[in-house]
């Protein structure tokens, strides 16, 4: 948000030009490589696949979906 000089509504709209099963957001951080990902909401429940290695955190975007961030140590 910082880099992009974006307020938090902005960085929300900005993340959902990474859905999932597109091209996340990349980027690499000292020994680890993060990936964002938006989920949009699908009804009373939502599924969010993930086959992966590496820790996760979801989160809400508290309008149509979840922010889906990815982190794995190389």
């Amino acid at each position: 948000m910082t880099q992009r000089d974006l307020v938090l509504e902005e960085y929300h709209i900005f993340l959902k030009e990474f859905p999932l099963g597109g091209t996340p957001l990349c980027w690499k951080e000292g020994k680890g490589v993060w990936k964002i990902v938006f989920v949009p909401l699908q009804g009373a429940q939502t599924c969010i696949p993930w086959g992966g290695t590496g820790s996760w955190a979801v989160s809400g975007n508290n309008e149509d979906g979840f922010i889906l961030t990815l982190w794995k140590e190389q």
